[in-house]
């Protein structure tokens, strides 16, 4: 199935909720209390929730036009940007290299001096290569997998990026309105609409 290369606007997004979710783990304590943990993969996905994010008519449109489109089509998934993690700066950005002057992008978090890196698979057309000297250079940007085709060897990107996802849910639920009756002004009152995000698009 295709991917639809498409994204929400601000106004739907930017009240959302969500962020990375670890993988599944048990844990057990030892009679002395110590914690043992268990982690049975290492692939961390994140998820959002729409519902608190809709204040209006119109965005709710919007979100049940995108559930029309990406369930009924259907499509793998759609763009989403996560407010609180999609710029890729010189400190948190890399590039792994694929091979014959192709490069995968990537972000980076560091703590400790541990780094784990992610692969950005729906990077926007703002992204730049740029080498160690801070050298803009000369590169085409596949946007639907993340891999540059570049002239020298890149260092860092700069740039944004999305989060491929889809909905978890196979319905949406009835929703509640309220507030001022009126095209733009409806207030709404939303269960949950969760996404989870799409490793392989």
């Amino acid at each position: 199935m295709p991917f639809l290369e498409a994204r929400l606007s601000d106004s739907v997004t930017r009240g959302s909720r969500g962020g990375p979710t670890m993988p599944a783990r048990t844990k057990t304590y030892a009679a002395s209390g110590r914690l043992q943990q268990n982690f049975t993969g290492s692939t961390r996905l994140h998820k959002y929730d729409y519902g608190q994010a809709l204040r209006r008519k119109a965005d709710f449109e919007e979100v049940l036009a995108c559930y029309h489109v990406v369930m009924g089509a259907p499509y793998t998934g759609f763009r989403h940007k996560d407010w609180g993690d999609y710029r890729l700066l010189a400190t948190n950005s890399a590039v792994l290299s694929l091979g014959s002057g192709t490069w995968q992008i990537r972000r980076k978090y560091t703590f400790g001096g541990v780094t784990v890196n992610r692969a950005i698979i729906k990077p926007n057309t703002d992204c730049r290569f740029y080498s160690a000297g801070n050298v803009l250079l000369v590169a085409t940007l596949d946007t639907t997998t993340g891999i540059g085709t570049v002239t020298g060897t890149p260092s860092y990107v700069l740039g944004t990026f999305d989060v491929p996802v889809t909905f978890v849910d196979d319905s949406m639920e009835t929703i509640a309105i309220s507030g001022s009756v009126g095209p733009d002004t409806e207030l709404m009152s939303l269960p949950s609409i969760l996404l989870e995000e799409l490793l392989v698009p």
